[in-house]
């Protein structure tokens, strides 16, 4: 296959691809079917199961190109402000403001992620992009609490249960945006987290 013809298949790999994530939020994960996806795409049923043997497979790939996007996102949101005096404040009001504008990818994340799981490359590419969020938060408290001199393992169970009451926070949001003051949710979080440091935390 020439270049040329490899790049046709994979730009029309990311049609399919970007087509089914329009369809998931459209109808649903569970109402989502090929023939959707393949009106979607402006393809027939036949040319889509050409790039992609079965729904599994479909999903699968949609999947990852949500990851690689929140990644890419997350990671520029994660390390701005990197001199400023409150950049913990500001880095999880950044990134809480990140998701909730493309709190669509999120729902299509959740909605592939109940089979795609399955899949070891998958598990590793969400893996890495918790972990990277972790390890940003955890590095983050053991320098601005270093006078206190915080413990890498005390920081890492501070940024785990910060991480943890802000995916609940996402999942809450996803379903019912109306019903509380997010915003001021993720700013008492980040409140309690910030002022329980000094007092959790013996100093050595």
């Amino acid at each position: 296959m020439t270049d040329k013809k490899k790049e046709a298949k994979s730009n029309k790999a990311q049609e399919i691809i970007q087509a089914t994530y329009s369809v998931i939020l459209e109808e649903g994960f569970c109402n989502t079917t090929t023939q959707m996806i393949s009106q979607k795409a402006g393809i027939t049923k036949s040319m889509l199961h050409y790039y992609f043997k079965d729904k599994g497979v479909l999903m699968l790939e949609t999947n990852r190109y949500v990851v690689e996007n929140l990644i890419r996102m997350v990671r520029k949101s994660v390390t701005q402000y990197s001199h400023d005096a409150d950049r913990i404040n500001k880095r999880i009001t950044r990134f809480w403001e990140t998701i909730k504008k493309n709190i669509d990818l999120m729902i299509v994340l959740y909605a592939t992620s109940i089979n795609s799981l399955n899949d070891p490359q998958i598990r590793l590419e969400f893996g890495e992009f918790y972990g990277m969020i972790l390890n940003e938060v955890k590095n983050e408290i053991i320098s601005e609490y270093k006078h206190l001199n915080v413990s890498e393992k005390d920081a890492e169970a501070i940024a785990s249960i910060l991480m943890g009451a802000l995916e609940s926070l996402i999942q809450h949001y996803m379903f019912n945006p109306n019903t509380t003051d997010f915003n001021y949710s993720v700013k008492m979080l980040i409140r309690l987290i910030t002022n329980a440091i000094p007092i959790s935390i013996d100093p050595k």
